[in-house]
């Protein structure tokens, strides 16, 4: 229900967030949010897209799991603009957060975003008032999960004392 509400009859910005119609031509890229609009009210109702398997066929991932589902004959709508940092689950999302905790003590910097690769984040951040950032990677080689607050506190410290 909320997809249908949220559809815009009309666009008024392109960077404005919101539901569009998938069409036989649409692009779509790993990650973006879909919606079925037949019968949305099941775990994948609403969900990661993966890859398309036909016209009206996806692959997508149940939000919040690693569930895949085979997604057929459907119509399907997809979130534009909708930013990465609020798609974030899991491991991903509580890095995140232990990464604007270890800014509350830095105060002439602001979180921008985190970029996960192997065995290391892309953290960007960006000095207060103004439009100056910066990114620095955060090298780490324990599982994600054990990344501590600590550590990163720590490396972004010692990054921002040099800006």
């Amino acid at each position: 229900m909320t997809a249908y509400s949220t559809t815009e009859h009309r666009v008024f910005d392109e960077n404005t967030i919101r539901w569009e119609h998938i069409h036989e031509d649409t692009e779509l890229k790993k990650g973006d949010i879909v919606c079925g609009m037949t019968n949305p009210n099941h775990e994948f109702g609403v969900s990661f897209f993966i890859e398309r398997t036909g016209y009206s066929d996806f692959l997508v991932q149940e939000i919040g799991s690693n569930k895949t589902c085979n997604y057929t004959n459907e119509m399907f709508l997809v979130l534009r603009n909708f930013p990465d940092m609020y798609k974030l689950c899991g491991n991903e999302h509580k890095i995140m957060l232990k990464i604007r905790k270890a800014l509350y003590d830095i105060y002439m910097w602001k979180f921008v975003k985190v970029d996960f690769e192997p065995k290391k984040l892309k953290i960007t951040l960006r000095e207060k008032w103004t439009n100056n950032m910066f990114s620095f990677d955060f090298d780490y080689d324990c599982p994600l999960s054990r990344v501590t607050l600590k550590s990163l506190k720590i490396a972004i410290e010692n990054e921002t004392k040099s800006k």
